[in-house]
């Protein structure tokens, strides 16, 4: 699992576990992803932002303001390229988590 900082910029939250920690014989999840890749080339990642949690809260400012949607597309074109992931889920359970059930 990657931990992203989601604001106006999506970038790695925890550099320790996406880069250095064990993981699957390899240091980084990053690593770990790689490898996946190279030994099932027909698999697609995708970096998978959002959800209905506290963290998701900054997304509807910036989902809001064509200033910060345009520096979140840069820096998640960015973080792809970087990373070899091939594309974003980006899903917005905001409104469920604030509304009463």
């Amino acid at each position: 699992m990657l931990v992203l900082r989601f604001t106006e910029l999506l970038q790695l939250s925890d550099e320790h576990a996406d880069r250095n920690i064990s993981c699957d014989g390899v240091n980084g999840c990053l690593e770990s992803f790689r490898r996946i890749k190279q030994n099932f080339p027909h698999l697609t990642l995708v970096l998978s932002i959002g959800g209905g949690g506290p963290a998701s809260i900054p997304f509807a400012g910036v989902a809001a303001d064509p200033i910060k949607r345009y520096q979140f597309a840069r820096s998640a074109k960015v973080l792809l390229d970087s990373t070899g992931f091939h594309g974003i889920d980006s899903e917005d359970e905001l409104l469920t988590f604030l509304l009463p059930n």
